[in-house]
């Protein structure tokens, strides 16, 4: 087997033994990550990690926070607003999920969708990586540190089943969302659209962080 071989059986058998986890295993690892306080005493928060095939009531309170801080970009964007695909998207067998309710009312505050997967380099090698689909907070509860904490969540899953970096599809329209992402170490990644000049006009970027 040559050495690109056995990089590839390596990178692909990290990512097996990373879906084989269990969500307990998976809130384990998540439970070394401090979950935001209000300063005003007003949130206690609570995390619950979910497979997609075993989500049930969640499913419309996911769709429905991801329409409200989404639909409008996606409706200007290439890709449309298509509910049908997204949901199928969002509730693959493969998706993981990290979720944050606000405790005294239950309500979900937000989500972080996630799969272990391989990505391809400019060596053409595959690397084990952490791809975020989603992450989305409630309006409600914006700007109280739940999107960083989710973000580190899923750095300390990827820490703890050696995968080598996070990775996550960025609209070019969604200035807000490429604010935070700089902000807490992501970068445009190499296999981005916008690193190859002869490659025509998207209004997306590959964003990545190193784990």
């Amino acid at each position: 087997m040559s050495s690109e071989e056995l990089s590839a059986s390596s990178s692909a058998s990290l990512v097996a033994s990373a879906q084989k986890l269990s969500t307990v295993e998976i809130l384990q690892y998540i439970s070394e990550v401090s979950l935001p306080s209000s300063s005003q005493g007003q949130h206690e928060f609570k995390t619950i990690v979910r497979k997609a095939p075993f989500l049930q009531t969640e499913q419309d309170e996911i769709f429905s926070i991801f329409s409200t801080n989404m639909r409008q970009l996606y409706v200007n964007s290439a890709f449309g607003w298509n509910p049908t695909s997204k949901k199928k998207e969002l509730f693959h067998k493969s998706s993981r999920y990290a979720i944050v309710r606000e405790v005294k009312s239950n309500m979900m505050a937000g989500y972080i969708m996630f799969r272990f997967d391989q990505e391809e380099r400019l060596d053409d090698e595959l690397d084990p990586v952490v791809y975020i689909y989603e992450l989305s907070v409630n309006p409600k509860f914006q700007r109280s540190g739940l999107g960083r904490y989710l973000v580190n969540a899923a750095g300390e899953i990827g820490k703890k089943t050696n995968m080598r970096k996070m990775v996550l599809t960025l609209l070019k329209a969604n200035a807000k969302a490429s604010t935070f992402y700089e902000s807490i170490g992501f970068m445009i990644d190499p296999i981005s659209p916008s690193q190859f000049p002869d490659h025509e006009s998207v209004d997306y970027e590959i964003l990545s962080k190193t784990i």
